[in-house]
């Protein structure tokens, strides 16, 4: 079904490979570690092509599919067994059989059950009560071709572009941070107390910046802060490879967390300025949805590059922070036209944080960022007891590639569960996805478990965002998102420092019990507040075009 929403055959045939295809590898990873690569060398150039060929296949099914009726394609290309078996001499064995009956058996029930409701239902009738997951959402009109429509808009690949690249530090400032000082002080509880002064220190500065992005506009604001990044990066490097106190490097951390740019609210505020004037509100929303995959999809990324730079030289993670963070600020800045304008201030606060659902927003994101926070620094400690060093980045890479496809998922949906409920519903999906955790047997089990406990992350993230912007005033946007930068640094912070000192004292899996109680505690806030969640949900404010 998938592939007939899609635009084109080819399109949703990339993209399914791409999203499914590292999860093999992965896990071949996970289970036999660097002899994978030995072990693939000999049949490297016959795998390669019988990969193309498997792909190739696929996609004319796919494609053949969107021509035909599934069910005589589906049975055709099913009919591959007997080639098999005939051909090639493949065994059935008994497992193939239980496995064969019972699709079969399946297929019956569904086409004895359709046959029931279309008899129930008379001509003419009106359809009876829908069943309950139709109350949460109607099936997509247009499919993945939403997200077509958002990059027509005049200068959004520049922008998208330029701020792919300087939001990269997100996800591997904090990794990286930690990877450099446990190399010079062979101590968790050190590393976490330096990564949590970065974060602190964000959460403190970047409300301000917020402000002054509203007040004078991007470009004037973030060409010094890009620069103010470079140089605090290049001062913690020589501060960490001089073998300085602590408390030197704790400052130098600090002023290197609370440089970084926040450009995940740049681009959301381009992205109201540009899209809120569609009625219907779809272009906002796919917008948003792109950004939280691209955010996922950076956090797939981030880890894997850092755990490969570090190989090299520890300091290696934050130099390429420091150059990533640099050239992507200085790229948007440069995109003039599609940079939203400075609005009067029309309000009598005149500041976001006077919106009463912006508060619980804030204190439901100090303690999911404390549980993410949490869940970092224990699966390093985690994989470091129980495996190697390289898995880190596998792991995490993992996690964030479940939550990018959530996001697509949520993306293509048009759904009718109103908008406060949505954020704790999936709130409550991403804690019970925590839960198991402190249980894992092995590094190969957190790896294979991650892809799914990661997968409501986005659209927790989607609806989050979501929220702010239709409730908090358009010329306090800016601020109002950087407020959300703030709740995730200072709980970032705290999480970063107690996961740290739970691990050093108790192990790993106390620091996964730490992570299970602050997703409780967030959840807690939102319900509490639930009053003042569907408030901002329906907020009705003017908004520039």
């Amino acid at each position: 079904m998938g592939v007939r929403a899609a635009d084109t055959a080819l399109g949703y045939t990339g993209w399914l490979i791409a999203l499914q295809g590292p999860v093999i590898p992965l896990l071949a990873l996970a289970a036999r570690g660097r002899d994978l690569f030995a072990q693939l060398r000999p049949a490297a150039a016959a795998g390669l092509v019988a990969s193309a060929l498997s792909t190739a296949a696929y996609g004319l099914v796919l494609w053949a599919q969107t021509r035909a009726p599934l069910a005589p394609v589906a049975a055709l290309r099913e009919s591959s067994v007997v080639v098999g078996a005939v051909l090639f001499k493949e065994r059935f064995g008994a497992p193939r059989v239980a496995a064969s009956a019972l699709l079969a058996a399946g297929i019956a029930l569904i086409h004895r059950r359709l046959k029931h409701v279309a008899h129930k239902r008379k001509p003419g009738a009106r359809p009876g009560r829908r069943r309950a997951g139709s109350l949460l959402m109607e099936q997509p009109a247009a499919g993945l071709r939403i997200y077509r429509d958002i990059f027509r808009i005049p200068g959004a690949r520049g922008f998208v572009a330029a701020s792919l690249i300087g939001r990269m530090p997100m996800s591997m400032l904090s990794l990286s941070t930690v990877f450099l000082i446990t190399h010079v002080t062979d101590s968790y509880a050190a590393a976490g107390s330096v990564a949590a002064g970065g974060a602190l220190c964000y959460a403190v500065v970047v409300p301000q910046l917020g402000y002054a992005f509203d007040r004078f506009g991007q470009r004037r604001v973030l060409r010094p802060l890009a620069l103010a990044f470079a140089a605090a990066g290049a001062l913690f490097v020589l501060a960490a490879q001089a073998d300085a106190p602590l408390w030197a490097l704790f400052a130098a951390g600090a002023a290197f967390g609370g440089a970084m740019p926040p450009l995940a609210a740049l681009v959301r505020a381009r992205w109201s300025h540009l899209a809120g004037g569609d009625p219907t509100g779809t272009l906002l929303k796919s917008s948003y949805s792109f950004e939280s995959v691209a955010d996922e999809l950076i956090f797939v990324v981030g880890p894997l590059l850092v755990a490969a730079v570090v190989l090299i030289h520890p300091a290696g993670g934050v130099v390429a922070v420091v150059l990533l963070g640099t050239i992507g600020s200085l790229l948007l800045a440069a995109q003039h036209r599609t940079e939203p304008p400075v609005l009067p201030r029309r309000t009598t606060g005149g500041r976001a944080l006077s919106v009463a659902g912006l508060r619980v927003m804030c204190g439901v994101y100090v303690f999911t960022a404390a549980m993410f926070a949490g869940w970092e620094l224990s699966t390093m400690a985690f994989i470091d007891e129980h495996g190697q060093t390289w898995m880190v980045g596998g792991v995490m890479a993992t996690y964030a590639l479940g939550s990018a496809i959530g996001g697509v998922w949520y993306g293509v949906r048009n759904w009718r569960l109103p908008l406060d409920r949505r954020f704790l519903l999936a709130m409550a999906a991403v804690v019970v996805g925590v839960g198991p955790l402190w249980a894992m047997p092995s590094v190969a089990a957190l790896w294979a478990f991650s892809l799914f406990s990661g997968f409501l992350i986005a659209p927790t993230i989607i609806a989050g965002y979501s929220l702010v912007r239709q409730g908090v005033p358009a010329e306090t946007l800016t601020e109002g998102m950087a407020w959300l930068s703030t709740a995730v640094g200072l709980g970032r912070a705290l999480g970063v420092l107690t996961a740290g000192l739970v691990i050093e004292s108790h192990g790993p899996r106390w620091g996964y019990a730490f992570t299970l109680a602050c997703g409780c505690a967030g959840l807690a806030v939102g319900v509490l507040g639930l009053r003042q969640l569907r408030a901002l949900a329906t907020t009705e404010l003017t908004r520039a075009a």
